[in-house]
């Protein structure tokens, strides 16, 4: 009966920590209980029971957890470049208000962006 309630225990556990995980391997771990049987049923009661009620413990955190913290939406990140300026987020240490910019001058129509040269592979001859 011990064995049993272990089976059913540590696959609820599975069920709770592995939520999202990939599914084949929700499936290992759904059929490791199973292989485990064999072992466990030659080990000590005690040892047993404490793995249950570990399991058990597992499952009440993970189902409270799940029910007092909610999803929270996900972060959008802004795309940045190597182009990109850094964010002024008005902290200048002193408290004092953060200085305005001098205007960058717009740059001419004639300058033409720069080209990034990729070095050529050498080639070994034997």
């Amino acid at each position: 009966m011990l064995l049993v309630v272990y089976v059913v225990s540590q696959m609820a556990s599975t069920l709770i920590i592995a939520a999202t995980t990939d599914k084949t391997q929700r499936i290992l771990f759904m059929l490791m209980p199973l292989v485990f049987v064999f072992i466990i049923a030659r080990l000590p009661a005690g040892l047993v029971l404490y793995w249950v009620t570990t399991n058990l413990w597992t499952v009440g955190q993970g189902l409270i957890t799940r029910r007092l913290v909610q999803k929270a939406p996900a972060p959008t990140v802004e795309k940045r470049s190597s182009r990109t300026p850094p964010k002024d987020d008005g902290s200048s240490g002193n408290g004092a208000q953060p200085e305005t910019p001098a205007p960058q001058p717009a740059p001419s129509t004639s300058q033409r962006p720069r080209q990034v040269r990729r070095k050529k592979k050498r080639t070994s001859r034997r």
